[in-house]
């Protein structure tokens, strides 16, 4: 089954949350931020104390808690349990952290289902590395965003919420990086049916449009 759906890969920093709520907007689709789940998810074991070394615990805690992203006025808003966790998204401790909760089996399955069920609906814009690969390989239209390092780090830095010296962005990212590629379960890929695209010299707007266009062209036709 072939969904009308628009699934947005790529490492982090390349511009994915912007480009889907942006494509989303311009589409009148509904958008799905994967990544931003994780990050809830992260704060919330971070927030109890629960060790992320502690898989079968995490794995517990993600299937008890009860997670949507809501959009508001066009930016995201993450509810856990009821509660908007939004402001605690990109703190630094959750940086270093989600990628580790990410690795773990148990909550990638508790959380790709909810993602999957919510694929399947059609008319979405999901974003988050393995979209195209595991939650969304279906979709009519798949894409791999990417830019070098030092511009992904650059937009991390420049994006006022980040206070923290761009070495230091930087280093993490090359961090996560290395553990997206290498993690057993649902490792980084490139599908192969995805468009890859290099946004390092192109404006949100521009890579907007792009994508509208191929969805428009592939998944319309």
């Amino acid at each position: 089954m072939v969904l009308r759906a628009i699934a947005i890969d790529g490492p982090a920093g390349a511009g994915k949350t912007v480009i889907a709520r942006e494509v989303a907007r311009a589409l009148r689709f509904r958008p799905l931020y994967t990544g931003l789940m994780y990050r809830a998810i992260t704060w919330a074991f971070l927030s109890r104390g629960i060790p992320l070394e502690d898989c079968d615990r995490m794995g517990e805690e993600a299937a008890a808690h009860t997670l949507t992203v809501d959009v508001e006025n066009g930016d995201p808003r993450v509810m856990l349990d009821g509660q908007d966790v939004t402001p605690h998204l990109r703190l630094p401790e959750v940086d270093r952290g989600v990628s580790r909760v990410a690795a773990c089996p148990k909550v990638r399955e508790v959380l790709v289902a909810l993602q999957r069920r919510v694929a399947e609906e059609g008319q979405v814009v999901l974003e988050g590395r393995d979209a195209t690969t595991v939650i969304a390989p279906d979709a009519c239209l798949k894409v791999f965003l990417t830019a070098t390092r030092k511009e992904r780090a650059r937009r991390r830095w420049t994006a006022g919420d980040v206070q923290v010296p761009y070495s230091a962005v930087l280093e993490d990212l090359i961090r996560r990086d290395s553990a997206d590629a290498l993690r057993e379960d649902g490792p980084m890929q490139v599908h192969p049916d995805a468009v890859v695209l290099d946004t390092t010299d192109l404006s949100p707007e521009d890579v907007v449009a792009m994508l509208v266009r191929l969805y428009r062209e592939r998944c319309e036709t």
